[in-house]
């Protein structure tokens, strides 16, 4: 990944060593909060970026990468991130409930900004919906923090803690949308999941997420933090039928392109591009 100092040191060592070198870079723009990490990230971008020149190829997950890594374009491709085949080998299934269930798969951390979904519910005042929150509790002040918010305010939420994920599929298939709330995502493999089982999503706009979802075909982005966007997008998913079931086939026809086994054969065809140019 760019900005970690061993792939800087990896492609030295590459270079003098005359050893073929790919990057994959991961888009790791994530907006720094302290001050001397906005320094830190400023000051290697503006004295280390150079070193990208170093490796044979670079492997891009989203479109912005490409922007913004421009002085290396001709040795860049854009490859993004899979998922595996068996969140395609199921039925899609509509559980009838007398609650709407909205989805958050990822880590209960402060920084992927859970705290946002509760806010939704709390001040758009929409009692009929159940919150369910899928991943393990990294940050145990954040997640008593939800809690206590939760149940001070009598909001439906269910900790599920970590999941397996081919178990994950049928906890998809039960809700009726993803929503992703983290203020940066550099890809957002939970998008790809949730489109192959044809769940619409809402999720902040930033680099990972702008690149997978667009607005009225597979879901809707929001900033972050903004309650009353997220607030009338899902009342009009869960409420437009036919909007609802366009995203939902529209999601299941794109995921089927974020195959790992489709993925895999691109990378691939990369490492024996640059293998094939080192021995000629």
């Amino acid at each position: 990944m760019y900005r970690h100092p061993h792939t800087l040191l990896s492609a030295l060592i590459c270079k003098l060593k005359r050893i073929p070198c790919i990057i994959t870079t991961h888009s790791p723009f994530h907006p720094a909060k302290s001050l001397k990490r906005r320094m830190l990230t400023f000051i290697f971008d503006f004295f280390f970026m150079w070193y990208l020149k170093l490796f044979d190829k670079l492997i891009l997950v989203n479109s912005t990468e490409m922007e913004r890594f421009k002085f290396v374009k001709n040795k860049s491709v854009i490859i993004p991130i899979g998922i595996p085949k068996f969140f395609f080998e199921k039925n899609y299934k509509k559980v009838q409930r007398r609650k709407n269930i909205i989805l958050y798969v990822g880590r209960i951390h402060k920084s992927k900004g859970v705290r946002f979904l509760l806010d939704y519910v709390l001040e758009s005042r929409i009692k009929a919906v159940r919150i369910l929150l899928v991943g393990p509790i990294e940050d145990k002040e954040y997640y008593f923090e939800l809690k206590g918010l939760a149940e001070k305010n009598k909001i439906d939420v269910k900790f599920l803690g970590k999941i397996e994920r081919r178990k994950l599929v049928k906890i998809y298939d039960n809700s009726d949308l993803v929503f992703l709330p983290s203020p940066y995502e550099a890809f957002g493999i939970v998008i790809l999941e949730a489109f192959a089982r044809g769940k619409p999503v809402i999720a902040v706009d930033s680099d990972g997420p702008r690149y997978l979802v667009k607005n009225s075909e597979n879901g809707f982005l929001v900033r972050y933090g903004d309650v009353e966007n997220a607030a009338k997008y899902i009342k009009l998913l869960l409420k437009d039928k036919k909007l609802y079931k366009k995203i939902s086939m529209n999601n299941i026809k794109k995921a089927k392109q974020f195959r790992w086994d489709k993925i895999a054969k691109k990378v691939v065809r990369v490492y024996k591009e640059v293998l094939r140019k080192q021995t000629h």
